[in-house]
Formats: C-alpha cells, structure tokens, sequence
C-alpha cells in the first residue's frame, strides 16, 4: 500500500501526518510505525498523527508515539495537525479537535497555530526524589508531566537521571513524562523534556511546555504570557492562560516535506 503523507515541525517535535478521514490505514499496521518514525530505516519523526473524521467535533486525531504507543493527545502535534488542515483546504479560524483528552479548541494565526488545553489537574505535589534531592510536581494537561525546577538545565546527565523516574513504579502503568526546567533572568522558561514513547529528550513538547509554564506562574510569581525556550535562546512557544479556557499554547507549526512510504513492504521506503 502506498501512503501519502506530509511532515510538520511543530516548536522543535517533528510529526508525519496521514489524510485519514476515509479510513483507510490499516490499524493492524501499527507494529509498523516505530519503523516509519525510525530516523534511519523510515521517514523520521517522533510520532505519526492520523486525520480522521469525528461525530462530536469537527475533526478527530489519534496519535501514536515512535514506539508506536497511543497517548491520549499531543500538544505540539495538535498545533501540526491544524497547520496540515490549513494545507489540505481548511478555510476557518478555529476548529474542535476531537482527542483521548476531550475535544480541544484550536486557532489558526498567520504562520502560528495554538490549542486551549484546559485546567490543568495536579496529580502530585512537591513528589519527593530522594536519590536526586529534587521535588517534583506532577500536572496533567491532556498528558501526566512531572516537573522539576532547576538551577541549570545544561547539568550532565539530567536526561540519564529522567529515565528512572519515568517508569517508576508510583506512575504504573504508563508512567510520566519528565520536564527539567529553569527560569531564565528575563523570566522566560528553558526546558528540557524526556517524553516517554519516544523514550528519549525531545527537542520540545507543548504538553510538558504547559505544564512547566502554569507552575512557574504559580511558584515564581511569573506573569502571562510565558515564553518557552529550548536551549536557552531559541524561543519556541508561548503559553497563556485564561479562566474560561485554562492554558493556551501557542507557536510556529512549518511544513517540511511531503511524500510516500509503502506499507507492503518490509523494508518500508520513503520519497519526497
């Protein structure tokens, strides 16, 4: 089967994206997908992101990670999927997304895309970790994301240190994902994020982004909007927040190519 697709970069995490509202990917290829998102051996991308109708909004997105794991919803993918919408004839301002997370209000603005999230919901609280004398908070904001606060997010081994505490047993069975961040002295936010189904740092991720901003606005007495950065000078996104529709993200979403993988294949092929 030769399957269109089109790749987006959205703050950093890069997506394939599949026109799948006549359903037509065969679900019982899932095995496949941590091939296609294999930088080598397939198109490349953190997780690949279907298009599908829905009954209760406008559109529907199911996404699945590199691992070929399914989460409930994605924030920077989110933003993708609306930038594709745009290229495939969507003519209107905003649209609904239907997601595991609930159905989502999206916005297109120019170049950039933004979703509105919701209320976060604190699942733990200043989460003891003994072994590295941190604290952790852990919000969900479509997806679980604890959030550490540090001194410096260049530390070596930050990353190695994630990892454990993603699969602990306390955040069975599907674990968390992992957010180092640090308050920069124009009050602005770098962040690192080690996302479970990648199982690897991410050069961003909108969830983690929001989670970390809407603590920060709390623990620092920071201000909206918050600017998000992943290296400590590449500003990639904005978050906000509102009483009526919780955290707000907002960013650039770039198409980057486009082309086709064959799924009849075992040695699965990919043109622009």
């Amino acid at each position: 089967m030769r399957v269109p697709f089109d790749k987006y970069n959205g703050g950093g995490n890069d997506f394939i994206l599949i026109d799948d509202r006549d359903s037509f990917f065969p679900l019982s290829y899932v095995d496949f997908i941590p091939k296609i998102c294999h930088r080598s051996l397939g198109v490349g991308a953190d997780g690949l992101i279907l298009l599908q109708r829905s009954l209760e909004a406008h559109f529907q997105m199911r996404i699945f990670n590199s691992d070929g794991s399914e989460p409930t919803m994605c924030g920077n993918g989110m933003r993708c999927l609306i930038a594709f919408l745009r290229k495939l004839g969507w003519e209107g301002s905003t649209c609904s997304i239907q997601t595991g997370a609930g159905i989502l209000l999206c916005q297109i603005d120019g170049s950039k895309t933004s979703i509105h999230l919701g209320a976060p919901r604190v699942l733990f609280k200043d989460f003891s970790l003994l072994a590295n004398h941190w604290k952790m908070d852990v919000v969900d904001t479509g997806v679980p994301h604890g959030v550490i606060f540090v001194e410096d997010i260049d530390l070596p081994h930050l990353i190695d240190a994630a990892r454990p505490i993603r699969f602990d047993s306390q955040f069975s069975p599907d674990g968390i994902n992992v957010n180092f961040a640090e308050v920069l002295p124009d009050r602005s936010i770098a962040v690192r994020t080690y996302e479970r189904g990648v199982e690897g740092e991410t050069m961003s991720c909108g969830t983690g982004s929001a989670a970390v901003a809407w603590l920060a606005a709390e623990q620092f007495s920071l201000s909206y909007p918050i600017t998000i950065r992943n290296n400590k000078r590449v500003a990639q996104l904005e978050v906000c927040y509102s009483k009526q529709y919780g955290i707000g993200l907002k960013g650039e979403a770039t198409h980057v190519f486009e082309g086709f993988f064959n799924l009849d294949s075992n040695d699965l092929r990919s043109g622009a």
